[in-house]
């Protein structure tokens, strides 16, 4: 079992965050990918309840409906944002590697060997996705037929299983990205680089992914806090105008306001996720050695 120093590993993420600005963009472009699953049950439930409103309101006044047109848009660009996140995520790891080297980069060339390395990654994802395809089958089928007893069983089993699969994935996913992206490895042996990677240090690795989550946590009070501050700013800005002078709207600062909210908001993510995947990267080079 390999013993690393944390500490040296979280300072020289830090390092690299703050001295390589221009990493952010694709931290930014990571953070794109992932936000509709920042959704919760509710907001999606919402979601659904607009949209029948709105395929209500055309259907009465156009006497067609456009609404499922505009649920396949949003699909795609669902689809695209993903895509664009895999890329991203192996061109920060490019990046990542480059200031470890000590060798300049441009994110111009880092883009172009991402590129390259896009169907690797691809085929990869959809490899680690079918496990999850088949229990969702499953779980359609325990729904169809949920009424026979036995089905109960399959239910706990279905779900136990997903737990566990995506917590497992959910530690060894980077380390298959690593390998591919560095070492330019095929996608299932890179899979199977990672397995092994995680027998061979599997207490290290879970104490890894803790600390990440906490990181996350902290990361996020850290997003939240510079947002508050921004806020307030702008709230005591809408005050001091609304005295001095009766020319500028407030509904002015309303909207820079929401509008410096969301860069700052894209920006702080964007270097969170610059710092977790320099991060998880320097625990990779670590636990091959």
């Amino acid at each position: 079992m390999k013993e690393i120093s944390f500490k040296k590993i979280l300072r020289s993420a830090w390092d690299l965050v703050y001295s390589n600005l221009r990493l952010w963009w694709l931290g930014f472009l990571i953070t794109s990918g992932g936000l509709y699953f920042e959704y919760t049950k509710t907001d999606w439930q919402s979601f659904k309840v607009d949209m029948l409103s709105f395929q209500n309101i055309s259907n009465a006044i156009l006497g067609t409906s456009y609404v499922w047109y505009i649920v396949l848009i949003i699909f795609l660009i669902i689809i695209l944002l993903v895509l664009l996140s895999f890329w991203a995520r192996s061109a920060l790891i490019l990046g990542i590697s480059h200031v470890n080297q000590g060798q300049p980069y441009k994110l111009r060339e880092l883009s172009r060997a991402s590129w390259k390395l896009f169907p690797r990654i691809l085929i990869q994802e959809l490899i680690l996705v079918i496990p999850n395809v088949v229990l969702l089958i499953l779980a359609i089928l325990y729904l169809i037929y949920r009424d026979i007893p036995a089905m109960n069983i399959l239910f706990w089993v279905i779900a136990i299983i997903f737990a566990v699969y995506n917590i497992f994935l959910f530690i060894i996913k980077h380390y298959s990205y690593c390998n591919i992206t560095l070492d330019g490895e095929k996608p299932y042996k890179a899979i199977l680089y990672a397995v092994d990677l995680f027998k061979k240090n599997y207490f290290l690795l879970i104490k890894v992914k803790l600390a990440e989550l906490a990181m996350w946590v902290c990361l996020g009070l850290g997003v939240l806090l510079a947002l508050l501050i921004c806020s307030l700013l702008f709230l005591l800005l809408m005050v001091i105008s609304m005295f001095i002078s009766e020319l500028i709207p407030v509904s002015l600062f309303v909207y820079l306001g929401l509008f410096v909210m969301t860069v700052l908001l894209f920006a702080l993510r964007g270097g969170a996720n610059v710092f977790i995947q320099s991060y998880l990267t320097q625990i990779y080079w670590e636990v091959r050695k």
